[in-house]
Parts: C-alpha cells; sequence; structure tokens
C-alpha cells in the first residue's frame, strides 16, 4: 500500500521479522509495518464499538480545526473529517501528527498529516485548536505533563482535549483469569520493560487527577469493559469482544517482541514461546478476562482571552518548577500583580504542591487582594 509516495518498508529497518521506524530510531518502541497498521485499524473500531459508534463526545464548530495526536494511520482523522464536513461548505481542518508517514496519500481536503515527535516543539500555532485528540499513545510518550501543558497551549481558550486509552492490566469479575496464567505473565513483563524505558503503559489511573492539576476545567471519565473475546452475555459486548480478541492477538507481539528483547534482554524465543500461550488465553471462552478503556474529556477555561491563557499559563509553569517547598513571596506577587486574571492556574499550582498551601495561607491572601485591587485599577 502507498503511504504518501511511500511504504513502511522504505521508511524503516527489519527487526525480528517486523519493520521499526527510522525516523528518531529506537525512540519507539513499537512496530510500523502492514501488520501493525492493521492492528490500528483493528482497534479504532473497538474504540469505535466501546463509544457506541461516536468519534468524539463535545460539539464542535462548523469550521473546526481538530488536531489527532499519534495518528497512526489516520483513520479517526478521517472519519471525524467524513463525519464533520459532508457538504461543500464550513469546512474545518483536522492535522494529524505521528512520527511514523505511514497514513493514506489520497486524503479528503479537510485532513492533513505531518511526520513529527509530539514530545518535541510543535511546528504550529498555539491557541489554534477547538479540540485536540489522543488515542492510544500511551507506550509512546516519556513525559505526559509535558505534553498536556503542550497541549493546553495549542488549544483555544474554551477548546477541548479528549483522551483515549486502553489499560492492559487484564481483569475478570469472576476469578476466572488467575494470577498464574500466560496472560498475567505477558502484560506483568511488558508493563515492567517499558516502565524500565521511560514510556509506562500504566498511566490510565492518573490520567484524570493530571489534566485536573494542569488546569483543565470540566474534566471527566469513562470507563468501558472490553471483553478479550466473545464471553459476555449480551450481543453488544460479544461483538465488541470479538474485535477486541482480533486486536490483542495482533498486539501480542507487537507489544512485546522489542521491550522484552531490547529491555529486558530475553532471547526471541521466549518472547515467541510466552506468546503462543498468550494468545490461547485470550481465546478461552472460560476466562472471562477483559481490559479496560479509559476516555477522558476536558476544557480550557472559557471565559479567557487568548492573551490570559497564554500569559496564565507561563505563570503556572513557571511555578510548577519551583521546589516542593514554600516559594519565595516577592516571586508570587510578581507573577500575581503583572500577569491579569492568572489567579486560577496559580490556585492549580498551589493545589499540586500542598505544602505551599498550609506554609503561605497569609501571604496567599494578602496577595489575591494585591491581585483585586491591580484589577480594580486601585
Amino acid at each position: 500500500m502507498s503511504i504518501n509516495g511511500r511504504n513502511a518498508g522504505s521508511q524503516g529497518y527489519r527487526e525480528n521479522g517486523r519493520v521499526y521506524g527510522e525516523f528518531r530510531p529506537g525512540r519507539y518502541l513499537f512496530p510500523i509495518d502492514e501488520e501493525e497498521k492493521d492492528r490500528f485499524d483493528v482497534l479504532h473500531r473497538v474504540v469505535s464499538l466501546a463509544r457506541q459508534n461516536k468519534h468524539f463526545d463535545n460539539e464542535v464548530p462548523d469550521r473546526a480545526r481538530v488536531l489527532d495526536l499519534g495518528t497512526g494511520t489516520g483513520i479517526w482523522a478521517i472519519d471525524v473529517s467524513d463525519a464533520l464536513w459532508k457538504g461543500p461548505e464550513n469546512h474545518g481542518l483536522v492535522h494529524g501528527l505521528d512520527l511514523a508517514y505511514i497514513q493514506p496519500a489520497d486524503v479528503p481536503s479537510t485532513v492533513s498529516f505531518m511526520q513529527a515527535d509530539v514530545e518535541e516543539p510543535w511546528p504550529l500555532r498555539e491557541n489554534d485548536y477547538d479540540m485536540i485528540h489522543i488515542q492510544l499513545l500511551k507506550g509512546g510518550i516519556r513525559d505526559w505533563t509535558d505534553l498536556y501543558r503542550k497541549i493546553f497551549r495549542h488549544l483555544k481558550p474554551g477548546g477541548y482535549l479528549e483522551h483515549v486509552e486502553i489499560d492492559w492490566t487484564f481483569r475478570s469479575d469472576d476469578n476466572t483469569l488467575t494470577s498464574d496464567t500466560a496472560l498475567v505473565a505477558w502484560s506483568e513483563a511488558v508493563h515492567r520493560a517499558l516502565r524500565t524505558f521511560g514510556t509506562p503503559l500504566d498511566i490510565n489511573d492518573r490520567i484524570k487527577g493530571d489534566l485536573q492539576a494542569l488546569g483543565f476545567t470540566d474534566v471527566t471519565e469513562t470507563i468501558v469493559k472490553l471483553p478479550i473475546n466473545p464471553w459476555a452475555d449480551n450481543k453488544h459486548d460479544q461483538e465488541l469482544g470479538r474485535w477486541f480478541n482480533l486486536a490483542a492477538t495482533h498486539a501480542v507481539n507487537a507489544m512485546s517482541l522489542a521491550p522484552l528483547t531490547r529491555v529486558e534482554g530475553w532471547p526471541v524465543e521466549q518472547v515467541q514461546s510466552l506468546g503462543s500461550e498468550v494468545k490461547k488465553n485470550l481465546c478461552k471462552l472460560s476466562i472471562h478476562a477483559y481490559c479496560r478503556l479509559n476516555r477522558t474529556t476536558d476544557q480550557t477555561p472559557l471565559n479567557w482571552t487568548k492573551a490570559q491563557h497564554r500569559l496564565g499559563h507561563r505563570a503556572f509553569s513557571s511555578l510548577c518548577i519551583l521546589p516542593l517547598s514554600s516559594p519565595p513571596l516577592p516571586y508570587i506577587i510578581t507573577l500575581f500583580t503583572n500577569i491579569s486574571s492568572s489567579l486560577e492556574y496559580i490556585l492549580v499550582a498551589f493545589a499540586s504542591r500542598p505544602a505551599w498551601g498550609s506554609t503561605l495561607a497569609s501571604e496567599f491572601a494578602i496577595v489575591k487582594n494585591l491581585t483585586v485591587q491591580r484589577n480594580r485599577g486601585l
């Protein structure tokens, strides 16, 4: 399949039967070959089913600007464009960024793709997007806090972030999944390897709190169970289980081969042997296991001007790089009195530094009063 004039093999290198990207080599431990593109598209179907075939949860304007981070094959970006802009007017734009240039060459005029590392500075304007979307990007990100900060800066005031991730820890509610199964051993080994590598998988439980701490508002989280096969009683979950079984069986090799051989030092044969047992577990209807899909939606403050949005975020970022101990009072006064309407960000920074709140309560009240007086022109 042609992808923007190239194929995966022409932009990657082969290792243990899979193709990995040459752009920032070693930065990303999952393959970029045809088999992996198929897995991306199957996972997109899984997520769509879990979301009742909705591409996103929030309303966006007719001429919306949307950014898809880690776009993969671009399937979400293309589907969103098709869903939003079917007519000849009121077209917006969906940008997709990814380390690998594996998107189709023939795409709607409202979709564009760019090869970029989302953890590096983006060649895009700040305060420019109505919605930013992340889907299944964990395992490839080292610093989620920094990424969320960039997202905040690039969203318009009132813009939305939607973040969707699968928790690859397998669970069961009826004890049909025991701790001695290959499924559990595989999950623990892959989590350990990616944690050591610096791109952890175990972030789902912290997403909501991290976003709230960074100043996002109206943060909501929805969790959906993904059955590992069609063991469930109802038809919807059975269909979801069939699709997730297909995705998970393809994920076994893709998600473990490089992490376990490069990071953990396993022989390829050991990885393949464990993978074979994992696939058997995935297909056992007697194992009522599932993974959890976390969907988190949130918004940047709506009533901010672009200048306040930018300056307030700088104030917040400045506070967050200070030590956990109490910050110097003159520094905080400078932030309050020189950056109008930054109070919301300062409050968030204080919430993330409990020691500040306990030791600077009186000083905080003084600074707040100074800000009120300044804004009134006193």
